[in-house]
């Protein structure tokens, strides 16, 4: 596409909105940068919460201290810390954790690689993205 096709669309939304071309212009550059900005903290945001929830469910499988208590008849292990009190919790011992875990890790998963490739490419390349919101307005 030209830059004479692309300044009469910006021309043509300027005048529907009844402001400034160089105005829309750089108001749509500017929240290109911004969106890639906001995409690339919630995929950092994301990633942060992925590395914690596998570093928690990780020691609470080793990390899980017991203490042996011997009684009259018979002697039982009683949890000393918290990640032993949750691996000895139904969630865990039935196996729930891992069908919880596996889903919202790869929830995760998904919205990392979809959102910080888009933040980079927004903040990189805000001139496509601009152009691209107005050919947008135009086809839609």
């Amino acid at each position: 596409m030209s830059e004479k096709t692309i300044s009469k669309y910006i021309d043509a939304l300027s005048k529907k909105l009844g402001v400034a071309a160089e105005h829309i212009y750089s108001t749509l550059y500017k929240q290109a940068i911004v969106m890639g900005i906001v995409e690339l903290i919630c995929g950092a945001i994301m990633l942060v919460g992925l590395v914690i929830s596998i570093r928690f469910v990780y020691n609470v499988f080793t990390k899980s201290k017991y203490e042996k208590k011997d009684d009259k008849y018979y002697s039982t292990d009683e949890p000393i810390n918290t990640y032993a009190k949750i691996k000895d919790s139904d969630f865990v011992e039935d196996g729930l954790i891992w069908y919880v875990a596996a889903f919202v890790w790869i929830v995760m998963l998904v919205i990392i690689f979809i959102a910080i490739p888009d933040g980079l490419l927004h903040v990189l390349n805000p001139n496509y993205y601009s152009l691209k919101e107005i050919l947008d307005t135009f086809k839609g």
